[in-house]
């Protein structure tokens, strides 16, 4: 017990010490050196998370995270720039039925809201969907929120023409990642996109560098990957639903 509260602690003030650097770093437009370390050291606590003590960890600490996310992360330099980026990539439009999957309190979201025909976000946490709630009602933006997991997702087969996440991944296991992008790809219609927003693997183990996100969603059954870094943290990753007629898509 005492070792998983010293875990828990070291968690929680990596959290810290990494929104501190991001502020710190924000004059200059880049990652400094500290953030680097902090990311890495934050990333093997994270680790915590995983497996079966996932559901109860979300609850807890998104519980007590969920009114001040917005004014902690989402002050990251990039951050909404990199999610809007994202959007654009992805071309959506009034005809695109969009799912955001872990929306938290809705980065991506919302903007998708003032885009698509349907938006649909998921989340473990109903502390976060009650804020992004309030949030869309504030925006006068129409948005479906559902509590569950990506993992087992509660939709019906080719439901949706896109796929959106950020930074979910990095909470799984290698096997519950490829489990993961098997069910999105159940739930997207043929030819649907998929958009990711992540940092770089690079900078942290616990996100994905170029080759494994190839190999993830290659071998998921998606084509046309194309990853682009932004702002020296940040990486895009777009994917099309492979069709039965389509030939081993190209990795750009």
């Amino acid at each position: 017990m005492k070792r998983k509260t010293l875990k828990w602690l070291g968690f929680l003030a990596g959290v810290g010490l990494v929104l501190w650097l991001w502020q710190r770093d924000r004059a200059t437009g880049g990652v400094g050196r500290r953030l680097k370390y902090a990311t890495i050291r934050l990333s093997r606590s994270a680790r915590l998370v995983r497996g079966r003590e996932r559901a109860t960890w979300v609850h807890r600490f998104y519980a007590l995270l969920a009114p001040a996310y917005d004014l902690l992360f989402l002050k990251m330099p990039g951050y909404r720039q990199a999610a809007r980026d994202l959007i654009e990539r992805l071309d959506v439009g009034a005809h695109d039925t969009v799912l955001d999957v872990g929306c938290g309190t809705g980065l991506l979201t919302l903007p998708l809201a003032e885009r698509a025909g349907r938006v649909v976000g998921l989340d473990l946490s109903p502390a976060m969907l009650e804020k992004l709630a309030a949030k869309a009602a504030r925006r006068d933006l129409t948005v479906e929120l559902r509590q569950g997991s990506v993992l087992e997702l509660p939709f019906a087969d080719e439901e949706f023409t896109i796929v959106t996440t950020a930074f979910m991944l990095l909470y799984l296991t290698p096997a519950e990642k490829q489990r993961a992008m098997a069910e999105i790809r159940r739930a997207l219609a043929p030819s649907g996109r998929l958009g990711c927003l992540s940092s770089l693997g690079e900078i942290a183990d616990i996100f994905l560098i170029r080759e494994e996100w190839e190999g993830l969603l290659t071998g998921a059954g998606f084509t046309d990957v194309q990853i682009e870094e932004r702002y020296d943290v940040f990486r895009l990753v777009i994917a099309r639903k492979r069709d039965v007629n389509d030939h081993q898509g190209d990795v750009l």
